[in-house]
């Protein structure tokens, strides 16, 4: 486990400083990277997952995958993060860019309107999408 833990902390270290030349030449913020694909990456485990579950018609787990890998970065990883800069010496506070709280909102507020009624269809993926999409355009 300690052998796993420390091949993904230098995973992850080369992951956040690669792709800084090429966000330089296509344009791309560190904002958006942080925000939009690295997210992706490091969590491809669980989107795997609750694809599966889906395919498989079994929307509430999908669901509750999804939204239980949020609340575990928002309830226990960054609160952890913070605390750790501390004890490092290199304190990292919570000011966020005003579009993240925006969008905290806005993902929040859509994913509470899908999990409402306990079902979910194509139109409400879509939805869920095209808020994704936004966030995209709106961050890059």
């Amino acid at each position: 486990m300690a052998a796993a833990t420390i091949g993904v902390v230098g995973m992850s270290e080369l992951l956040v400083h690669t792709p800084e030349p090429t966000l330089h030449t296509l344009g791309l913020t560190e904002l958006f990277v942080g925000i939009i694909l690295i997210p992706r990456v490091g969590n491809v485990a669980e989107h795997l997952v609750a694809a599966q579950m889906a395919v498989e018609n079994q929307m509430g787990l999908s669901l509750e995958i999804a939204m239980g890998s949020s609340m575990q970065i928002a309830l226990l990883v960054t609160p952890a993060l913070v605390f750790a800069s501390l004890a490092l010496g290199r304190p990292m506070d919570l000011v966020f860019h005003p579009l993240e709280p925006v969008a905290m909102m806005m993902a929040g507020g859509i994913a509470a309107f899908i999990a409402l009624d306990g079902e979910t269809n194509g139109l409400e993926g879509a939805q869920l999408l095209a808020v994704y999409g936004m966030l995209g355009i709106a961050f890059a």
